[in-house]
């Protein structure tokens, strides 16, 4: 079975109200998991950024922020802890690559866990698109 980790970018587009394919994509990925044809695992360090984000969203309030991090503990997602070896390795990929050490962090813990890593997120993609295991939201077929 295929394992995905998926970035802050592509989960976001679960709770989007738009109507583009990459959010089809995205929608796709879930569903494919709750009928446990893949696996997803993320970072926990995806909670803060996308409860960051829909913290900012226009109209957002308390309950549907909190119902949309609950409906993310009620899939039961593997969640990884933070590994002091993949920090240290997302540093260097940070410096290397020109990336926050959050979007390293992700890339790391993808090749740390050996699993594929989706991104929605075109400037991360750009800076990483050499990586063999990076795989950009668009280009997945439907």
């Amino acid at each position: 079975m295929t394992r995905y980790l998926l970035d802050t970018s592509v989960v976001a587009k679960w709770f989007s109200a738009g109507d583009d394919p990459d959010t089809e994509r995205a929608l796709r990925l879930r569903d494919d998991y709750l009928h446990q044809l893949c696996e997803i695992v993320v970072p926990d360090l995806l909670f803060y950024e996308l409860a960051n984000l829909l913290r900012y969203r226009p109209r957002m309030t308390l309950d549907g922020l909190n119902a949309a991090l609950e409906s993310l503990r009620l899939m039961h997602i593997e969640i990884s802890p933070y590994d002091y070896i993949v920090g240290i390795r997302a540093a260097t990929i940070a410096l290397e690559r020109d990336l926050s050490m959050d979007e390293a962090y992700f890339v790391a813990l993808s090749a740390h866990r050996r699993c594929q890593m989706i991104t929605a997120d075109e400037r991360l993609y750009r800076k990483i698109a050499d990586l063999p295991w990076v795989i950009l939201l668009s280009s997945m077929l439907l």
